[in-house]
């Protein structure tokens, strides 16, 4: 689900609700007059249900007003609500109006403005690397060099976010959408100019749409696969040579949060940005989930142990983790995309309500799978020798959608916002 602005609807504070397939939707319209700095805090429950997944959507979008929280939270009474505050980080009064709106399971029992629904109710975008060229690196090895795509999760309206330049290896790969979908981080070896700049990769943060980039560190060693940490103030975590770290979003503020000697890898971080998931590489060659807070402390190892355990993902009400791996099956590197909650009530390392996704899929298998932004889909990639193909699985009835596109076919899943 991708959320809009500049929506041209005054609804009343009422609580309307939208009927779909097991699921509904339910919002609520809040008033706002902010001074500067201050911020506004509301929360929403369901009244029919309970609470899967929210959102937000501010009319005519005010410049200096954004989100700061977008999550759910536990009230006093046990009941899940998604809570989300905006801040004016302006230098005047703003004045407007902003919408909650939540996924509640179950069937609604009062009508809504299906115009205003369909507004919100969309697909979003999903965000994919694809193969674009050939090159020859600084080792004078041929390399497949790979950009940053978004399209809709059908494959059509593709935009193509990154460029590198024909006859270089100026790889971009591995987005990650902001909280607010208005910025997009990513490794990349577009710093290259020649042999006198290593053979690293580099994070930078961007628009959505690939413009205005900004290089956030510059080091001799690898830094890969950036996430984004809500909070104030926002953050990113990511994997450099085997460790986890943390930054501003400007590059400032660097901290070491996972540093053993083991290599940790494959981070991502909980919707309220309490937490982290990532992967250890274990002595005996198997690799690990742990949870852990998002300074690194109180760790916990998570769904057991498997030689190709990668890529976990936490769902967009944080109780529910996506993975990839080989549990259960012969060492061939064939891996297929589980998920488990977030919370081991037994402590046993292995995970509760573990559940198998994909079967038998072609290939390598399932890999780098991504949460809608409902919760209700995921979108993956399908590897092979020859490449690898996008696709999509509806997580109620477990329809698999064929491929994005089938030309060419390499292609990585990155994320769906």
């Amino acid at each position: 689900m991708k959320f809009i602005s500049a929506l041209p609807i005054v609804l009343a504070l009422a609580f309307p609700a939208y009927a779909s397939g097991s699921n509904h939707v339910e919002y609520k319209a809040f008033k706002f007059n902010l001074p500067p700095s201050r911020e506004i805090a509301e929360s929403l429950g369901c009244i029919d249900g309970e609470v899967l997944s929210g959102g937000y959507t501010v009319d005519n979008t005010p410049e200096f007003v954004r989100a700061i929280r977008n999550m759910p939270i536990i009230t006093g009474g046990s009941q899940l609500q998604w809570r989300v505050d905006l801040r004016n980080f302006g230098g005047s009064n703003i004045s407007g109006q902003y919408y909650i709106i939540v996924i509640c399971s179950g069937v609604a029992s009062v009508n809504v403005n299906q115009q205003f629904v369909a507004k919100f109710l969309n697909s979003g975008k999903v965000y994919y690397d694809k193969y674009v060229h050939s090159a020859l690196d600084i080792n004078n090895d041929l390399q497949d060099v790979f950009d940053i795509f978004r399209s809709d999760p059908d494959g059509s309206n593709e935009e193509r976010i990154t460029t590198a330049p024909p006859n270089t290896e100026h790889d971009s790969y591995a987005a990650a959408v902001s909280p607010d979908g208005d910025m997009i981080a990513f490794s990349t070896f577009r710093h290259r100019d020649g042999t006198q700049e290593r053979n690293n990769s580099e994070l930078y943060v961007a628009d959505d749409d690939g413009s205005n980039p900004i290089r956030l560190t510059t080091n001799e060693v690898n830094d890969d696969d950036p996430r984004w940490c809500t909070g104030a103030p926002l953050k990113i975590v990511w994997a450099q040579d085997g460790d986890i770290l943390k930054m501003n979003t400007d590059g400032s503020g660097v901290e070491s949060i996972v540093n053993t000697s083991a290599d940790e890898y494959d981070v991502d971080c909980s919707p309220d940005g309490s937490k982290i998931a990532f992967v250890r590489q274990l002595q005996n060659g198997q690799r690990q989930l742990f949870i852990a807070n998002s300074d690194g402390t109180n760790e916990k190892a998570l769904g057991g142990a498997a030689f190709l355990n990668g890529n976990p993902r936490w769902s967009p009400n944080g109780l529910r983790i996506l993975f990839d791996s080989d549990r259960g099956m012969p060492p061939t590197g064939h891996r297929e995309v589980y998920s488990m909650d977030s919370i081991d009530m037994n402590n046993d390392g292995e995970g509760d309500n573990l559940l198998q996704l994909t079967v038998n899929s072609p290939g390598f298998g399932a890999t780098g799978a991504n949460w809608s932004s409902d919760g209700m889909a995921m979108f993956f990639s399908v590897d092979s020798a020859t490449g690898s193909t996008l696709h999509t699985m509806d997580l109620s009835s477990m329809i698999v959608s064929p491929p994005l596109f089938v030309s060419p076919p390499k292609a990585f899943a990155n994320d769906w916002y």
